[in-house]
């Protein structure tokens, strides 16, 4: 995988789905009824249904008792009238940064899920453009193909990974990324590109529910809850997901739609115009019938103005790099009388 291993977003994935690490520290001795005490102090000022133990019955229901809350009331609770207090504060203590602790996971938790929703939103709509400009180019014959969005997760990593500013996009899509790894097939989907655009919403849907649910397993961990602690300084200071970060992976997920379903159906056109300069064009090519060359095919300039306005070289377009599986396109190369070169899906009786 693309991601490291000592990445932020593989090791909080180890948190989630790895083996236990460590209980929590058992009260013993002298503080196993100083413990008792903060329980019954617990219980009278909250109100609620009386709990036996925080551990098993408050810190995995956040939302039925809120963390800072729980804190405020914890860390309120007097020292009992002639217990040892070394004793007590040590338990004291002890709970309230666990509780910290806690507090500090569910906001995480809550941003993550944000962080999501909001991701996925944005591959969706790289998804629905790209299907309404291969629409829009080959109205004739809709293309289908294969798309492994563990792939596509992966490469929008690799840009990140150039990018400190996308550190929120890396860890959040990382461990989408390690869910999508234990996946048959690493959610790969083929066929039409409506069929395709279902069966990712599926995966992702799943990939994005077991990611999230980073709380419960982590909160029920002495352990991990530690160590998610100490990963907590990479995942905090300017940990957010930006307009500009989602249309880079709005971006990134359409280009990467055209890469897996263009060759297979279009072919491009290189044009010497007569100013000298190149201009390329990719278009849809009916295999069926025979093209006349002369004028440029029906609506090829639809692709060709959005990888203009996506930023992608055309040398990487044309099979040279950069994901785009083209190398076939350059043989065989056909050039008409007035200049205009088409290599590719070339149809029958075309010439070469």
């Amino acid at each position: 995988m693309s991601h490291s291993d000592k990445s932020p977003s593989h090791q909080i994935y180890k948190l989630i789905t790895g083996r236990p690490l460590r209980a929590y520290p058992a009260f013993a001795g002298k503080k196993q009824p100083m413990y008792q005490y903060l329980i019954s102090s617990f219980n009278a000022v909250s109100k609620l249904s009386p709990v036996a133990d925080l551990r098993t019955d408050v810190y995995p229901n956040p939302i039925e008792y809120p963390l800072s809350w729980l804190y405020t009331i914890i860390s309120e609770i007097p020292a009992p009238s002639g217990g040892d207090l070394n004793e007590w504060e040590d338990v004291q203590n002890q709970i309230l940064t666990e509780i910290t602790y806690l507090n500090q996971l569910y906001t995480f938790q809550q941003n993550f899920i944000n962080y999501t929703e909001a991701a996925n939103t944005a591959l969706s709509s790289g998804f629905t453009t790209a299907q309404g400009n291969l629409d829009a180019a080959n109205a004739a014959k809709p293309p289908s193909g294969s798309i492994y969005i563990y792939d596509v997760i992966n490469g929008i990593l690799a840009v990140g990974a150039l990018n400190p500013q996308f550190t929120a996009v890396c860890v959040v899509l990382g461990v989408v990324a390690n869910v999508l790894e234990t996946l048959p097939e690493q959610g790969a989907a083929s066929g039409s590109l409506e069929s395709i655009q279902e069966a990712l919403g599926t995966t992702m849907t799943q990939a994005i529910g077991e990611a999230n649910s980073l709380y419960t397993p982590i909160a029920a961990d002495w352990g991990k809850l530690e160590r998610f602690n100490e990963l907590l300084p990479s995942l905090s200071g300017d940990f957010s997901v930006t307009p500009p970060d989602l249309t880079a992976i709005s971006n990134q997920y359409e280009t990467s739609v055209y890469q897996a379903l263009v060759p297979s159906t279009f072919a491009w056109i290189r044009l010497s115009n007569k100013a000298g300069t190149e201009e390329y064009y990719l278009a849809y090519q009916p295999v069926a019938v025979t093209y006349t060359f002369g004028t440029l095919p029906k609506n090829a300039t639809v692709l060709t103005d959005r990888i203009n306005a996506l930023g992608i070289s055309w040398e990487t377009v044309l099979g040279w790099g950069g994901g785009w599986v083209f190398g076939s396109w350059c043989n065989p190369c056909y050039t008409d009388k007035l200049g205009i070169t088409t290599c590719g899906l070339l149809p029958p009786g075309s010439g070469q």
